[in-house]
């Protein structure tokens, strides 16, 4: 994975860790939860491969949210997508991400958005695997920043750089 900080104006590289293979396989990823044990471990092992922040899955392969932040996917067929907050703490930066796309960005999408870039608000749940095949971008959001992904699983995201969303929020 390979996120971009606009503060350092460089990409940093991870290795991602795999959760399901570690000593924490048998934890409940389906709990919406504020004990942060888990959290803090992957993202000490994201830090300790020379990177940021971690993305969780459940057992199933279902995308929860990054180590401390909201994860947020736009596909390609403009569906800007965060899982439901049912399963995730609701983050106040990904909330308030979510009052501007809806007060300000559907309706007067800046000149920097392509036709039909952002279409709509959808909260559902998504597979990593969908996630990684139709992103036109991944962002974390999180701490009054969005910070994109670039590159996951050593595969770009879309185009490999940040998007005019990213650039938006």
């Amino acid at each position: 994975m390979v996120l971009y900080r606009e503060d350092r104006r460089q990409s940093l590289s991870i290795n991602e860790t795999v959760i399901l293979d570690s000593e924490l396989k048998n934890l409940n990823f389906n709990v919406k939860s504020n004990n942060y044990l888990v959290r803090s471990y992957i993202a000490t092992k994201s830090k300790s491969q020379g990177g940021y922040l971690a993305i969780e899955a459940d057992k199933n392969g279902y995308l929860l949210e990054g180590s401390v932040a909201t994860v947020a996917v736009l596909l390609k067929n403009g569906d800007f997508v965060i899982p439901p907050f049912e399963r995730i703490l609701p983050g106040t930066t990904a909330i308030k991400i979510l009052d501007y796309i809806e007060s300000d960005l559907l309706d007067k999408p800046p000149s920097s958005f392509p036709v039909g870039y952002l279409k709509r608000i959808v909260r559902r749940e998504i597979l990593i695997s969908e996630a990684k095949a139709e992103a036109r971008e991944v962002m974390f959001l999180g701490g009054e920043e969005c910070v994109p992904v670039l590159e996951w699983d050593g595969a770009p995201v879309d185009l490999g750089k940040k998007g005019p969303a990213a650039q938006a929020f």
